[in-house]
């Protein structure tokens, strides 16, 4: 693309963006606006750029031009630079005359900035308004920024004759540096109206980000840049109500003057600054570069110093130093985010972007400021608007990823318990008063009274017949899967697997016991049937069930834990279990543990005919379980009698 077509592009750019404005240019010549289509101001809004008539260090209401030193200058813009003559001052008054109005009809004028610091306006005469206090005299003028808005009536045939007188002690642009916009009173009050809603719509959107930005900083520290943007959207908000005609002061008037221009540069020093801060982060370029951000970091905070520590008069002529500054960093924001983006750095890459945007809209305001008042709303104030809708969508998005990562994370923790279930069941850890696995230590154990249940199962083989290891690990799965089944669904739960066997507890009492066991039974010998048919092997079920205390606790090492049940009542059912393999009882039962039963009993039982004496030398007395097809014409008609130590012993030996 050559040179012509590119300088051509951006005519048309700078066409279309100041074609985008609400008002048309009526050009004042040598101090006299002629009005062609006076109808065209009910709906239409003119600007009165052009050359006025200047009077510099002069006052007065209405006039003679004869009887004055008289200029012209061009508006918007700063006599310092636009007067023609070297005519410069402190204070000065400016004239234009416009005609071809309404006759006796009700005009306005508008100006996002007041003329100079301080100004009087006169319309045919007559005072209509004052900012601040005008005064020729230093000691007397007060200073004042706030957007013009004030009526003016035509006369009678249809001519406004304005006059403002201005002052200027504290500023170093002197004179109306914004176009003062022109039509009827209903006309003006809505495009005033307009302006005042945008900006409270941008001022909400800036003040609700900031607060999510440090509401999010506050409950994670680590969100760095979220405190950093929070900071720079506080500088922002001071630059938006305190520029293009001063919100602040208009809502507070009260509010002095070098207030208001001290929160105006407060985005010029504090910007660099957080951003100096952010890049600091930026380890890998501190690595060949370590003073570069410190040394920026520096430079801005002695700005700042200087700013908040001196009266506006001296720093408003140090201001040019400041902007000169910022122009530099501009250009150094740009390398950086085009390194941040070419590492990857995404976020911090798009905050510098946007603060490469909205400063674009400052150095406008700041450089041109005539030709501003529409770039600056599109390259300032929507782009601050933009920024501050990124910062939410990208904060919502953070969170949303947070959101998934936590919602993933649960889920594997979710899976991490179901395995540690696998191991430790949620009736242990209630077993030694622990509400999750990880709570569990070595040595934790609770003392109780419990019913045990030790399950034992035996391979019917024939002498001959050796069974391979795959088919005994087979077989055996299939029976304790369903042992572990019918326990689950009586109340119980298995505490640890043996092998060939396990050990279950039941802690609403042996009642529930019994009604695993039969359940077990039955369901037993369905799947001994179903084996046999297919030529596989059958199983017979041994069992002991006992009340009495135990002690349940984690034994192991720290990296490896497993729970396990000692104590009386765990010895005697494995003696009671040794019984009932050795002698073939299918499941036993002590008479301690009927005795806790109280109503029906949930397994027909019947008298067994042999006993065991526990360590202690105590008798307990057995009853088997029965099928309820089963005989019992021999219940309780024998005396049982006891097991002797060493035989169960021997059998306890093997599966205990």
């Amino acid at each position: 693309m050559s040179f012509l077509r590119i300088k051509k592009l951006f005519m048309i750019l700078a066409a279309l963006l100041f074609s985008a404005g609400l008002s048309f240019a009526a050009e004042v010549w040598n101090g006299v606006v002629h009005v062609t289509d006076p109808e065209s101001l009910g709906h239409d809004i003119i600007n009165l750029n052009g050359n006025w008539e200047f009077y510099p260090a002069q006052e007065f209401q209405s006039f003679n031009r004869e009887q004055y030193d008289m200029a012209f200058i061009k508006v918007p813009g700063a006599w310092e630079y636009n007067a023609k003559k070297n005519l410069q001052a402190d204070f000065a008054c400016y004239r234009i005359k416009i005609m071809g109005l309404k006759p006796d009809t009700r005009y306005a004028i508008f100006s996002r900035v007041c003329p100079a610091t301080a100004s009087k306006f006169f319309c045919n005469g007559a005072k209509v308004g004052e900012y601040g206090r005008y005064s020729s005299n230093e000691k007397l003028a007060k200073s004042a920024e706030r957007p013009v808005y004030l009526f003016l009536n035509s006369d009678s045939i249809g001519t406004i004759e304005l006059v403002i007188q201005v002052s200027s002690f504290s500023n170093h642009q002197s004179g109306i540096i914004s176009s003062l916009l022109f039509a009827e009173q209903k006309v003006i009050t809505k495009h005033f109206i307009k302006i005042i809603i945008s900006c409270a719509i941008l001022l909400g959107a800036i003040l609700f980000t900031c607060i999510i930005n440090f509401s999010v900083f506050i409950g994670d520290t680590k969100n760095f840049a979220n405190m950093i943007f929070g900071f720079l959207l506080l500088g922002l908000l001071c630059q938006l109500l305190t520029s293009n005609g001063s919100i602040l002061s208009w809502m507070f008037p009260d509010i002095p003057f070098s207030v208001i221009q001290g929160l105006k540069y407060v985005p010029l020093w504090m910007s660099p600054q957080l951003f100096s801060v952010l890049m600091m982060r930026d380890k890998s370029f501190e690595q060949h570069y370590p003073y570069v951000d410190k040394a920026i970091f520096g430079i801005f905070s002695a700005f700042a110093v200087i700013f908040c520590a001196f009266p506006i008069k001296y720093t408003n002529y140090l201001s040019v130093i400041l902007i000169s500054a910022n122009g530099l960093f501009y250009f150094y924001a740009i390398i950086r985010m085009a390194r941040n983006f070419a590492v990857k750095q995404i976020k911090d890459g798009i905050y510098l972007s946007f603060y490469i945007v909205v400063t674009t809209g400052f150095f406008f305001d700041i450089l041109f400021p005539v030709q501003s008042s529409m770039i600056v709303i599109l390259f300032s104030q929507v782009g601050i608007l933009i920024l501050a809708m990124f910062d939410v969508f990208y904060m919502a998005y953070a969170h949303q990823s947070i959101f998934h990562n936590t919602h993933r994370i649960m889920t594997i923790l979710e899976n991490i318990n179901d395995s540690y279930e696998k191991f430790i069941s949620h009736e242990f850890l209630e077993l030694v008063n622990r509400s999750d696995p990880n709570e569990v230590k070595l040595g934790d154990y609770a003392k109780t009274a419990l019913t045990i249940m030790y399950v034992q199962i035996s391979i019917i083989t024939s002498d001959e017949t050796t069974i391979l290891p795959r088919h005994e690990f087979d077989t055996c799965s299939k029976f304790i899967k369903l042992i572990t089944d019918c326990i689950d669904q009586s109340n119980g739960f298995v505490s640890n697997f043996l092998g060939r066997g396990c050990v279950a507890i039941f802690t609403g009492g042996p009642n529930d016991a019994l009604f695993a066991a039969r359940k077990i039974m039955v369901e037993a010998d369905t799947l001994n049937e179903t084996q046999m048919r297919s030529g596989e092997y059958c199983v017979s079920i041994n069992a002991g069930i006992h009340y009495g205390d135990v002690i349940t606790g984690a034994i192991g090492e720290d990296l490896r834990l497993d729970n396990v049940i000692i104590g009386p009542c765990m010895n005697a059912v494995c003696r009671i279990s040794a019984v009932a393999y050795k002698h073939g009882g299918s499941f036993l039962i002590s008479k301690d543990a009927l005795d806790q039963i109280e109503g029906d009993i949930a397994c027909d039982v019947r008298l067994y005919p042999n006993s065991i004496i526990t360590a202690e030398n105590d008798e307990i007395i057995l009853y088997e379980c029965v099928d309820e097809n089963s005989s019992d014409d021999d219940t309780e008609v024998v005396k049982p009698v006891p097991i002797s130590s060493k035989e169960i012993e021997n059998f306890t030996k093997i599966y205990w």
